[in-house]
């Protein structure tokens, strides 16, 4: 029982000292986002609100492309340069760019959630579920780290105390 103790208290000193180095309160914060998004999508889509069209479909995967460019040539131009690359890290423009991502991941679950709904529908074989899981963890996860990019740049009295 001792061991549980110290890992459980390491945990909370963890959580603690990252809270520190952030705003109070960003983990509880991202977490509550997250779960807000995700619920919206799964509403919407539920409710038929959201339609997944192949142009649809096409300009969210334009989008994510263009952002995979964008970040690719931001981390080249700091690797190579001495300044910081584009300047989408920190300020104004880093929070531009997390809350549009936050807007181009919170729309791929809505994919991710018609990909398992067709898979079911059309009989896959469960060895293939993997896949699709995968898919919306990975989205899931992008869509948290965007979250939480996004309150950590954005100033505490702007965000958390209102």
């Amino acid at each position: 029982m001792p061991a549980r103790d110290s890992r459980e208290s390491s945990s909370a000193s963890f959580s603690q000292a990252a809270s520190a180095q952030v705003s109070a309160g960003v983990f509880t914060q991202t977490v509550l986002g997250g779960m807000a998004a995700s619920a919206g999508v799964l509403v919407a889509y539920r409710l038929r609100l959201i339609r997944m069209t192949r142009r649809f479909t096409g300009y969210l995967g334009a989008a994510a492309l263009g952002t995979v460019f964008l970040a690719g040539s931001d981390e080249l131009l700091t690797a190579l340069t001495t300044f910081d690359g584009l300047g989408f890290r920190s300020g104004g423009a880093g929070a531009l760019c997390g809350l549009l991502g936050i807007l181009l991941s919170v729309p791929c679950l809505s994919l991710h959630v018609r990909q398992l709904e067709e898979g079911i529908a059309h009989g896959a074989p469960g060895r293939e579920s993997w896949a699709a899981a995968s898919g919306l963890t990975l989205t899931l996860v992008w869509a948290y780290v965007e979250i939480f990019r996004t309150f950590t740049l954005v100033e505490d009295v702007d965000v958390f105390y209102l």
